[in-house]
């Protein structure tokens, strides 16, 4: 028998059962880790992207243990993508997610890794920004740090800007509101 742990994550996301949809998305990041067997790849990046819809989806349901349970268990999956993948625009987006998982808890070295991000991007060709800009890791962090953001009314950039910067850019902004205004 086979589970779908993904879409049991949008079915309880769908149903606003925060809890539950945190559980599955990191049920479904564990799962794509192993399938991808933890190499940086895009593969990788996707399960990664899942434990941030876990992460975000906790800590709006004020379940922050496991929030940075999760946040502890991705750090160093996020980490050898940084340095080892092979895709320069892949390495920037892992310190853009390492960045959003400690904002999403309200850690503050936050600012650092956006700001590793930001310079990995600024060697990031047009061509590379559009293809990751339409990967399910993209979309999954995005929606995961538009829905975090929104409840503090943080308006946050269109997903189909493919300035990284400018993305970057607003969460460093929301770090003040979000952590420093904590």
């Amino acid at each position: 028998m086979t589970v779908d742990h993904l879409q049991y994550a949008l079915d309880a996301a769908a149903d606003d059962d925060l809890r539950a949809a945190a559980k599955w998305y990191a049920l479904a990041g564990m799962e794509q880790l192993v399938e991808a067997g933890y190499e940086p790849c895009e593969g990788t990046a996707t399960g990664v992207t899942y434990f941030l819809e876990a992460i975000s989806a906790d800590v709006r349901a004020e379940n922050r243990s496991r929030a940075r349970g999760h946040v502890r268990l991705v750090r160093p999956v996020l980490l050898d993508l940084a340095e080892n993948a092979t895709d320069a625009c892949l390495r920037g987006l892992a310190r853009e997610w390492l960045g959003d998982a400690s904002l999403l808890v309200g850690e503050r070295d936050a600012l650092e890794q956006y700001r590793l991000a930001g310079e990995v991007f600024e060697e990031v060709a047009f061509d590379q920004r559009l293809f990751w800009g339409g990967t399910p890791a993209f979309d999954n962090a995005y929606g995961a740090m538009k829905a975090f953001l929104a409840t503090y009314d943080i308006e946050y950039p269109s997903s189909y800007s493919v300035d990284f910067e400018d993305r970057v850019d607003a969460k460093r902004r929301a770090y003040r509101d979000v952590v420093d205004g904590a």
